[in-house]
């Protein structure tokens, strides 16, 4: 079909009229309301003749692109897919890799630390991360035990734990990383929904208390490791940071993280 030709067919009992137009790509409507007369004129671009040109356009394309913003070719697609999501769980944040700009700055610093043939000490880890960008360094802030939060205890204050009597699909675990929970279902659309809290109306604040009065102690297994290596460290300070280490509380039991 030449562009602004069109063609359209009309029921007499059911009173719609069928119209097929072709513009950019050839479109179909049907509408009891609307036909082709009164026939418009809509301006175009033509690149064969690279100048703007008047074509043809049936009433019922005019009135659906004023009020329906247009004709999208998706609107097609939508019809001729058959695949269908009920229902999308979305939690944030999420993991994983990304380009983001926080990832292009680890990578800036692994490119470093993949160059080095061996680092003894956590300050040699802070000059790789201070030379990794030489515009606008990144600013590093040394972290001891005391620093760390504790979490554990704070959230029953605030938080209702989960009921186990119901489906598992349906449970939510309270994590960090599933902090909030964004639902879009077929049935009601975007629905966005948080862990209860005890009181509704209180803010959690954020827990200040230190998880640790002291330095965690060290695996029994690991302590052995680290010591079995004090032969091949370099003398000086930086076998006396690990001299240091070796000197602290042990525990058998296993990490938490495995």
């Amino acid at each position: 079909m030449k562009r602004g030709s069109y063609d359209s067919a009309f029921d007499n009992i059911s009173k719609i009229s069928l119209v097929r137009y072709n513009d950019n790509a050839v479109v179909t409507m049907c509408s009891n309301n609307f036909s082709v007369q009164p026939l418009n004129t809509a301006k175009r671009y033509s690149r064969k003749e690279k100048k703007d040109i008047t074509i043809s356009q049936p009433n019922v394309i005019t009135k659906y692109n004023k009020y329906m913003g247009g004709v999208d070719l998706r609107d097609k697609g939508s019809q001729t897919i058959d695949v269908e999501f009920w229902v999308i769980h979305q939690y944030f944040p999420i993991r994983g890799h990304s380009f983001l700009p926080c990832d292009r700055d680890f990578g800036s610093v692994k490119r470093l630390v993949q160059r080095s043939d061996r680092i003894y000490l956590p300050e040699e880890y802070q000059q790789l991360i201070l030379d990794a960008r030489k515009t606008n360094p990144f600013a590093i802030t040394p972290i001891n035990f005391r620093d760390i939060i504790e979490f554990k205890s704070w959230w029953p204050h605030f938080y209702k734990k989960t009921s186990k009597n119901i489906d598992p699909r349906c449970k939510d675990t309270f994590a960090v990383s599933q902090y909030r929970q964004l639902t879009y279902s077929s049935d009601g659309g975007l629905a966005a929904s948080t862990f209860k809290l005890v009181k509704p109306n209180v803010t959690p604040k954020i827990p200040e208390t230190s998880a640790y009065r002291e330095p965690v102690p060290i695996n029994a297994k690991k302590m052995t490791d680290i010591k079995n290596v004090l032969k091949y460290i370099p003398s000086g300070e930086t076998l006396k940071f690990y001299y240091h280490i070796v000197s602290w509380k042990t525990t058998t039991q296993e990490d938490e993280e495995g």
